[in-house]
């Protein structure tokens, strides 16, 4: 896990939140594992934007 740090949104949906902390996790898992995780973050109302890209 590495945070990235603090940086602007390139798209601001909110005044009030034009920035967030970024972070990379990675990780190994089944196949279906970052629908799993997405659906986790998704449900936490303190994470604004979710990005999993999976890697071959």
């Amino acid at each position: 896990m590495e945070n990235l740090g603090q940086k602007d949104f390139i798209r601001v949906t909110d005044r009030n939140r034009p920035n967030g902390i970024y972070v990379q996790v990675d990780f190994s898992g089944p196949g279906s594992a970052p629908a799993a995780l997405k659906e986790k973050f998704r449900l936490d109302k303190t994470i604004d934007r979710i990005l999993i890209q999976a890697k071959d």
